[in-house]
């Protein structure tokens, strides 16, 4: 059943992208690397995950009805793809091998330069270890 899941949204990514519905793709392919990484067993499937998906199937109904009635729907695409990376991603961090796993909170100031910031503080992370997860992503926060 997974992998037909996977196929379902690997296929709505493709054909969303062919006929140049950006959002639909965008949201699509969030879903199948969540969905690639259950495959791989490198997540669970979590309550959050299971949440996550299913509001990404609302906002893809949603955008469904754009390409058959020509009117921008009044969603954020964004917020529903975060939520498939973001919710899912902290809860579902592979177990623990023989390496010793730390977590680590950093909180930064807002303002002008806290993306830079946050940029600096993972790649000074990475240079140490191998970063699991952050919330925001790397892929975030270089938007």
């Amino acid at each position: 059943m997974l992998n037909e899941i996977f196929r379902a949204a690997h296929t709505i990514k493709g054909s969303s992208a062919t006929i140049g519905h950006a959002r639909m793709a965008s949201l699509t392919h969030a879903m199948e690397t969540r969905l690639d990484d259950v495959r791989k067993r490198t997540a669970s499937v979590t309550p959050e995950l299971i949440e996550a998906l299913l509001r990404a199937l609302d906002v893809l109904k949603l955008l469904r009805d754009e390409v058959e009635t020509r009117v921008a729907a009044d969603v954020d695409v964004d917020d529903a793809a975060i939520a498939v990376e973001r919710r899912a991603a902290l809860r579902s961090l592979p177990p623990a091998t023989d390496e010793e796993t730390l977590r680590l909170t950093v909180t930064l100031e807002d303002g002008p330069w806290a993306a830079v910031r946050a940029l600096q503080a993972l790649l000074a992370l990475g240079e140490h270890g191998r970063v699991l997860s952050s919330e925001p992503s790397q892929a975030e926060i270089e938007r």
